[in-house]
């Protein structure tokens, strides 16, 4: 068919000739401006672009509450954008193209272009991203075919989106914004790019860690609730006082307008196309017989372009997502921004005008018929859709299906509803006592900052920021510094100190006073004050407040000598000096439990380990810049910028420091470290454990629950919001993947539902590793001791799932894995067909 033949189908088949000169000119002719048809257009007109108003209203609301900005979109860390049906098929054209070369070249060697010898690494660099996007690919088919049975998977949809409704009701936050960064139907979200960059929506993930257990128990134990609560929460008018991240409320009032006006233009095609309503050029020229398939047919794929189609267009243009941090993004923003009004207006324009050319023409005897069509419309957008929303949300129940129990991958910790948490049973009151004192060995960002400050400096004299691995400053520093006879420990949160003073004092004076004043790396000064000599004449042993700290106290022993006339003043703290100890320990006056458990490899290197976490105390996506800034040894730089974020005193769990070295592996080092420099063994005397109640090698999965029920108790006893998270400190090259240990604790923290933070060194990590994100396998994964691994693995239920899930956790920036995206095509245009052929044999 010529396209002159299809618009001569179309003018004997349709309405379109009321676009005509003449037809339009009827819409000057004001007889049929009052009509109840014209009156009802006018009203939704209006009541629409009410409906926009209350959607910039709640906009502005949204931006005044600092929830989300458009600003949270630019990241250093954008998401990796899969392989689209374009490139796809652009790859399987080369693909044929160089398989019909090599058939037709034989096995003749095809020497390099002059660009590919003037730029060797050009043509490598595309080859290995079109293979990586391929992997990527295939990688997200079967993440996406890792599916239940059909009936527990209906079931954990079901019971999925019930809860999002709720929750989204209570928190006034889109369903499609919770289900694509907070929590969906396989669990919380890790490592969302939204929770890292807003403030506001990271307090509300912690809020909802009670939240949505009681929203599930809420909307399944109640029928009638959860009929109400889904019925409000799907409804086009209700939902826009819900924020959605990825597309404004005013958007979506305005997406809606153009889907009740295109579904009341598509009607005004084919109202009564047989003449007697309004009058077609000549209806018994129309080669598709009405009522045949080929009219359904015909009548679908309209609606599909009409209707669907350039709504489609206009959500393309009004959608955002995160994108590459840069001074123009905005600008490009609000260029797409006006490029979705301008194109939404046009099509508002254009679906008005086909009504009003089609009312203009329309009989008098025929209004009534119009109305029923416009109220069938109106019927099923605003009641029919969310009606049947709500009575699919207790379909289960209707089949006699328990919806009560909440599924364990869903992560909700239903007990703590009813504050009833059950400790587990502990082997031994040995293990449980060894499980709190870890638990207690947390070690401040502060306190990182002190060690790192003294390396090279007066500790490990070879340290070298860019070659010395974590290993080598556990072997190096933290094992000799972490023995009685190395320092004497005095401090609290954050501050450790050796003193030992003799003064030698004569003619002293009843009014004369003794003053200790010491200074951190910043210039902090912490100063304790003995009032006057008479105080302590006869000796005095006590602690004595420090000012410049709320808690940090002065333990201070003296002895009068009246023969020498001397005083010593010196920290007294009664341990074995034949004993190591962990180096947290070392340096905490008292147990400091940890906020924040660090997983990271031996292997990486030390620097960019405290990089990963500063960058997660700093909340950079990148640890590339820190690690820059701590080479460069800016410490003051650095440590005010940690100050003003009040994040100096916030205690991280890192083995390294935590785990008492000296109870296992200090004895046995290897004799050199990697950079060549000689390893002596520690020859203190502490008992060394590698199994059994006393070992600290075996105990993390235990102690990481004990941090979690006690952090969470804590939080609900003090109203705070501190939970414990996980921080993934990657390597640059993903090694940490290898060790089975490192693996173990992604496992338990899995399983525990612990929000997880991944940290790597950059982007361009990211892409190189691509590849070996992949194709994961913890089988794979070495340990000093095949034992370890056969444990590790032994938790494991299917290793192949938790491959693919692990994939997911550390490629979660993948656009492929963020379920932002509007409901499903295959759905929308089913929707619309239905209601086009509905409409039109009505």
């Amino acid at each position: 068919l010529s396209i002159f033949g299809i618009l001569d189908i179309l003018l004997d088949c349709t309405n379109v000739n009321v676009l005509s000169y003449e037809g339009l000119q009827q819409i000057l002719r004001p007889a049929w401006w009052l009509r109840w048809p014209s009156l009802s257009l006018w009203l939704l007109f209006g009541a629409l672009l009410l409906l926009i108003l209350l959607g910039m209203m709640q906009d502005a609301q949204t931006h005044k509450s600092g929830i989300w900005r458009d600003e949270y979109f630019l990241t250093d860390l954008p998401p990796i954008s899969g392989p689209s049906r374009c490139a796809r098929c652009a790859q399987g054209l080369l693909r044929l193209g160089s398989s019909h070369r090599d058939n037709r070249e034989g096995s003749e060697h095809t020497e390099p272009t002059e660009a590919e010898k003037a730029s060797p690494s050009l043509g490598t660099v595309d080859r290995g991203k079109s293979q990586a996007l391929e992997a990527l690919g295939q990688r997200v088919s079967a993440l996406k075919s890792l599916k239940s049975g059909t009936g527990q998977q209906l079931k954990d949809s079901v019971q999925c989106q019930n809860t999002l409704r709720q929750a989204a009701r209570q928190h006034r936050l889109h369903s499609r914004t919770i289900q694509a960064h907070i929590w969906g139907t396989n669990g919380w979200i890790q490592g969302s790019l939204a929770v890292q960059q807003s403030p506001k929506l990271k307090q509300l993930v912690l809020d909802m860690e009670d939240t949505l257990p009681t929203a599930f128990v809420t909307v399944h134990s109640s029928f009638w609730y959860r009929f109400w609560s889904t019925l409000l929460a799907v409804h086009p008018v209700y939902e826009l006082l819900y924020c959605d991240l990825h597309i404004t409320a005013a958007k979506r009032a305005k997406i809606t307008m153009d889907c009740l006006l295109g579904s009341l233009a598509f009607v005004a095609l084919f109202f009564s196309v047989d003449g007697s309503a309004v009058a077609a050029r000549n209806p018994s020229d129309c080669p598709i017989e009405q009522s045949s398939l080929l009219w359904i047919v015909a009548i679908s794929l309209t609606a599909i372009l009409l209707n669907f189609v350039p709504r489609r267009l206009v959500y393309a243009f009004g959608s955002r997502n995160f994108v590459q941090a840069s001074s123009r993004q905005l600008l490009l923003r609000r260029a797409w921004d006006l490029g979705f009004w301008l194109l939404g207006t046009c099509l508002s324009c254009f679906h008005l005008l086909m009504i009003m050319a089609f009312l203009a023409n329309l009989g008098t005897a025929h209004e009534w018929k119009w109305m029923a069509s416009f109220g069938l419309v109106l019927l099923r957008k605003l009641v029919l859709v969310p009606l049947l929303a709500a009575i699919f949300s207790f379909c289960l129940d209707l089949v006699g299906v328990k919806t009560s129990k909440a599924p364990e991958k869903f992560g909700l910790d239903v007990e703590f509803v009813d504050e009833q948490v059950a400790t587990p049973a502990t082997s031994s009151k040995v293990w449980e006592e060894k499980v709190k004192e870890l638990a207690g060995r947390g070690i401040t960002i502060r306190q990182l900052l002190d060690f790192y400050s003294r390396l090279g400096q007066d500790i490990m004299y070879h340290f070298d920021p860019d070659e010395s691995t974590t290993h080598d400053v556990v072997r190096q520093a933290i094992i000799p510094m972490s023995t009685q006879t190395a320092q004497a420990p005095l401090g609290h949160r954050g501050r450790s100190f050796e003193i030992v003073l003799r003064l030698r004092m004569e003619e002293v004076f009843p009014d004369e006073e003794l003053t200790f004043c010491v200074w951190d790396f910043l210039g902090n000064a912490l100063q304790s004050t003995l009032p006057g000599s008479s105080f302590f004449w006869d000796g005095f042993h006590g602690d004595v407040e420090m000012t410049g700290s709320e808690t940090a106290v002065l333990s201070v022993s003296i002895t009068s000598c009246a023969l020498n006339n001397n005083m010593t003043g010196q920290v007294s703290q009664e341990m074995d000096s034949d004993k190591g100890y962990a180096y947290a320990t070392i340096v905490n006056h008292q147990p400091c439990v940890a906020v924040r458990m660090v997983t990271h490899s031996w292997r990486n290197k030390f620097t960019f380990l405290l990089s990963a976490i500063l960058a997660d105390a700093l909340q950079a996506e990148t640890y590339d810049q820190v690690a820059e800034v701590l080479r460069s040894r800016e410490l003051k730089k650095l440590a005010q910028k940690l100050k003003e974020a009040g994040k100096l005193d916030v205690p991280y769990w890192v083995c390294a420091f935590s785990v008492n070295q000296h109870a296992g592996i200090c004895g046995m080092p290897p004799p050199e470290d990697s950079t060549k420099v000689a390893i002596t063994p520690c020859r203190c005397k502490t008992a060394k454990h590698f199994s059994g109640d006393l070992s600290e090698m075996n105990k993390f999965d235990d102690m990481m629950a004990y941090l979690k029920r006690f952090l969470r108790q804590r939080a609900q006893q003090e109203h705070s919001q501190v939970r414990l998270a996980q921080v993934v400190a990657m390597d640059v090259d993903f090694s940490l993947l290898t060790r089975v240990w490192c693996v173990a604790e992604l496992v338990e923290a899995k399983s525990l539902h612990l929000p997880q933070a991944i940290k790597i060194h950059s982007a361009a990590s990211r892409k190189r590793c691509l590849d070996q994100l992949l194709h994961l396998d913890v089988r794979t994964a070495e340990a000093s001791f095949p034992a370890d691994k056969e444990l590790v693995l032994s938790k494991i239920n299917d290793v192949d799932d938790f491959n693919l899930r692990l994939s997911d956790l550390l490629l979660h920036r993948l656009e492929a894995f963020l379920d932002c995206k509007p409901p499903n095509i295959a759905a929308n245009c089913l929707d619309e067909t239905v209601l086009a052929v509905a409409t039109v044999m009505f």
